[in-house]
């Protein structure tokens, strides 16, 4: 389990035991320390950072930046693609997709209000945002960048996303709205 703190430090813990495997004070580029959100990606090269002006892929084993975005908005969440190769970040105004080895923004998906939740589906074909004044979930197709579903209805923000892993999806998705108006999910789209 890897712990980001309000110090700027990063730490690694076994969770069986709780003792601590390593840590280190981590930084972005322009002297920020103060975390958003960690994510990892699925090759294990070490873990992402958040931070307010973009991302940094740190190496867990050494403490060393590996690679860096810097987004032009304030940063409220980053998301892996299952491969480690892109990476999403939420601002204000949607949604950011980078491709992390090129170091590059690749597209960029538009919201009418701040995006404070974002997730790769398990095969990566999918974007998956979630507003926080608007209480809105939208699932973009990264193969054609469209936005292909909106599930409205949240009765308050949306602040956290996440897939289950393929594993534990047995049903083909579906989505309903019940009588009352208000959105039931079973299964997200993939």
């Amino acid at each position: 389990m890897v712990v980001g703190e309000n110090d700027g430090s990063i730490e690694e813990f076994n969770p069986r035991s709780g003792e601590m495997l390593r840590g280190f004070g981590a930084k972005d580029a322009s002297g920020l320390h103060s975390f958003v959100a960690l994510a990892f990606p699925s090759d294990h090269s070490g873990v992402i950072a958040g931070f307010p002006n973009g991302a940094v892929l740190w190496d867990m084993s050494g403490g060393q930046p590996l690679r860096q975005i810097t987004s032009e908005a304030n940063v409220f969440a980053v998301a892996a693609s299952g491969d480690g190769r892109r990476i999403a970040t939420a601002d204000l105004s949607g949604v950011a997709l980078w491709d992390f080895d090129a170091v590059r923004k690749i597209a960029y998906f538009r919201h009418p209000f701040d995006v404070r939740a974002v997730t790769f589906s398990p095969d990566g074909q999918t974007l998956a945002s979630g507003t926080y004044v608007e209480g809105s979930i939208r699932l973009w197709s990264l193969r054609s960048g469209k936005l292909t579903h909106r599930l409205d209805g949240h009765e308050s923000g949306v602040s956290a996303l996440a897939y289950p892993p393929r594993r534990h999806r047995q049903q083909p998705p579906r989505h309903h709205r019940e009588r009352s108006g208000r959105l039931s999910l079973e299964r997200l789209p993939p």
